[in-house]
């Protein structure tokens, strides 16, 4: 399996993750409304959000997946 490339802003990118505080952050429901709401649009089982960290990534919400985070390397070869 290969890894995506890294962006050339990546520690930009992760600066801005970090000031928006919700990495290991509780459910919220905006999040939760936004995935159920793009799941009955596409009729799929699983939606899901998504920010990638330096190492991982983090679902803030999810329908039909068990499971908070992942490695950072699975980010790009996920697929339904």
């Amino acid at each position: 399996m290969q890894s995506a490339a890294i962006p050339i802003n990546e520690s930009d990118r992760l600066r801005s993750l970090r000031e928006l505080k919700l990495l290991d952050s509780a459910a919220e429901p905006q999040f939760d409304a936004i995935v159920n709401a793009a799941a009955l649009i596409c009729g799929t089982p699983i939606s899901l959000t998504c920010l990638v960290d330096m190492n991982r990534q983090w679902f803030t919400s999810y329908l039909g997946f068990n499971t908070l985070k992942q490695c950072r390397d699975w980010s790009c070869h996920a697929s339904v």
